[in-house]
């Protein structure tokens, strides 16, 4: 049977994360259902990702010409960065969804989303897998951060269809974060770059099938058309520590 995503999964909300343990504790959770990030309209259900490299101040951003906050103008394909954080910016606007286990989309048939013998098949299988679906003003556009081929070192991260396959959906590599503990917690804003006292980890694409070196969300600083593009590339590790520009963490609520 295809273990395809069904719009279930879209149904919890930011905070309803958060509750099931992608972050804070159940007590704390109720503390953001009133913030807004990244606009107002969207509200609690948006989560932010930021990097290791540029701090909380440069959020996970669709570069959607006009940001005019139509979800329609969102095509799949289109690039993703990091952009400067704003209150009022729609295409920083992502809700995220947990759709279940690595080990329920293990297995050998053609229709399952991860290889057995694929790095988060074999390491981590009772982590978390997530899809960050496009939404601006809180309008879900059906597409989600991912990648058009997969397996490929160096490809652009891009708007991509959710629930569809692995090349939209991504694990927290939490065994090699910078604190060396659970990364999904979310923090709170502002948060400079390099900060020590933030845990922040790496993210594993999963349509990649190697056995190790898995392929994780990279900042890449260096581009242009748009800045700061995310793409793929090896995990790199130092002491079981991915480079900085592998390393990301979230928060919930307006942008300090």
């Amino acid at each position: 049977m295809r273990k395809r995503f069904t719009r279930a999964f879209f149904a919890m909300s930011a905070s309803a994360v958060v509750m099931a343990g992608v972050g804070l504790g159940a007590g704390a959770a109720s503390a953001v259902t009133n913030v807004h990030k990244d606009t107002v309209a969207c509200g609690s259900s948006c989560l932010s990702l930021f990097s290791d490299t540029l701090g909380s101040g440069t959020t996970l951003n669709a570069y959607v010409p006009g940001d005019t906050g139509n979800p329609a103008d969102g095509k799949a394909g289109q690039k993703v960065n990091m952009h400067l954080a704003q209150n009022n910016r729609p295409n920083g606007d992502w809700i995220p969804s947990v759709s279940g286990r690595v080990f329920q989309f293990c297995g050998f048939l053609a229709n399952d989303f991860f290889s057995p013998t694929s790095y988060p098949c074999l390491n981590y299988p009772f982590f978390q897998v997530f899809e960050m679906q496009w939404s601006p003003n809180g309008n879900e556009s059906g597409l989600c951060a991912g990648v058009a081929v997969g397996g490929v070192n160096g490809e652009n991260v891009t708007l991509q269809p959710c629930g569809v396959s692995a090349k939209t959906v991504w694990i927290a590599d939490r065994n090699n974060s910078t604190l060396g503990t659970d990364c999904r917690n979310t923090v709170t804003p502002p948060v400079s770059a390099g900060d020590p006292s933030v845990n922040f980890c790496p993210w594993v694409n999963g349509a990649d099938t190697n056995f190790s070196d898995p392929l994780v969300a990279t900042l890449d600083t260096g581009t242009s058309s748009p800045t700061n593009q995310m793409k793929l590339t090896r995990e790199l590790l130092h002491n079981n520590i991915a480079s900085s520009n592998q390393q990301f963490a979230l928060f919930v609520g307006p942008v300090a």
